[in-house]
């Protein structure tokens, strides 16, 4: 009777640890990548010291924030004034998803397209839209899946997004066949053009992508949050939430990995990473870096906060960046 009532015990302990995995990775799915779930709305947990009753900024360096306040204001004012157009594609899997399209008058066989981060939007984009218009490039905005103004319940996280990539690449080449293409992405956004580098289908035309503040892999960036955000272990919340994303949003979060596609890749790749990234960590620039097989530079940015290095020192990231572009193109 006493082993009957152990076994009973242990049976009802078991039970409820897999009730309480399967309601974790269910709520870790809908959180992380539901539509409208408020995962956005992160509280980092790096933020500059309160001094004299100021308040905390996310940007702890004070002349990086003053540049990241003018180069999106820059930006916002450069995209109200240049003549542009709303572009609407259908997604291999049937989304209506949308974009912003600037032109350049005479007509450039440049392009860009600029890809926003995790549950952005195309406004998230404008500061660096600048540079590139102002260095000759037709400059296209869009919005990922599930973000902005394009449709999606789920949000792809990079790996649903490198085939919409695909697509908008494909409009820029119905619109000129000798486009060459430069794809400049940050945080999930990099990720994503990380991830279509190792793509076979990837045209010859897309000439050299930049990445900032790309994560490894789905699964590496949500075990992080998971600890950072929520102290909880990876497993087996993970793997749970991994086969639900499978089922629910059609990929899993092991199979989303920029790791394996960089080491696919033959497109010349510069890396940027902030040091004081506390969201992607800078740990994950260096495996990167390290398993492109492609011509490929790096560029750490003392102290940047995520998706900050081009605040920290404005001409020296745009000179980095259309240095190694220039070598390309």
């Amino acid at each position: 009777m006493k082993k009957r009532n152990i076994m009973a015990g242990l049976g009802i302990v078991v039970s409820a640890a897999a009730a309480c995995d399967v309601a974790l990775s269910h709520y870790l799915l809908k959180y992380t990548t539901s539509r409208n779930s408020a995962s956005n709305n992160r509280k980092v947990k790096k933020k500059a010291e309160k001094t004299d009753g100021e308040e905390e900024y996310y940007i702890k360096d004070a002349s990086a924030r003053a540049t990241h306040d003018l180069e999106r204001a820059m930006g916002k004012a450069w995209f109200d004034t240049v003549p542009n157009s709303y572009i609407m594609i259908t997604s291999h899997d049937g989304l209506m998803l949308n974009a912003v399209l600037f032109s350049k008058e005479p007509s450039s066989s440049l392009y860009v397209i600029l890809v926003h981060g995790y549950k952005a939007d195309t406004s998230a984009m404008y500061h660096y839209a600048y540079h590139y218009w102002q260095k000759g490039y037709n400059v296209l905005l869009p919005d990922l899946r599930g973000c902005g103004s394009s449709e999606g319940d789920y949000i792809g996280m990079g790996w649903l997004d490198r085939k919409d990539i695909l697509s908008w690449i494909d409009y820029i080449l119905s619109l000129n066949s000798d486009a060459k293409i430069v794809l400049h992405g940050e945080s999930m956004g990099a990720a994503a053009v990380m991830m279509v580098s190792g793509e076979e289908t990837l045209p010859p035309n897309v000439k050299v992508i930049i990445e900032d503040s790309g994560y490894t892999s789905v699964n590496d960036i949500l075990g992080s949050e998971l600890d950072v955000r929520f102290g909880l272990p990876k497993f087996p919340i993970l793997n749970t939430a991994s086969m639900l994303s499978q089922r629910k949003a059609d990929y899993s979060f092991r199979e989303a990995s920029a790791l394996k596609q960089v080491a696919k890749s033959h497109t010349p790749t510069l890396f940027i990473h902030g040091t004081g990234d506390d969201f992607v960590p800078c740990s994950m620039q260096e495996p990167l870096f390290e398993a492109c097989s492609a011509p490929k530079d790096k560029y750490t940015v003392a102290g940047a906060e995520h998706c900050c290095s081009a605040f920290y020192d404005t001409d020296e990231y745009y000179r980095r960046v259309f240095d190694f572009i220039g070598k390309y193109i």
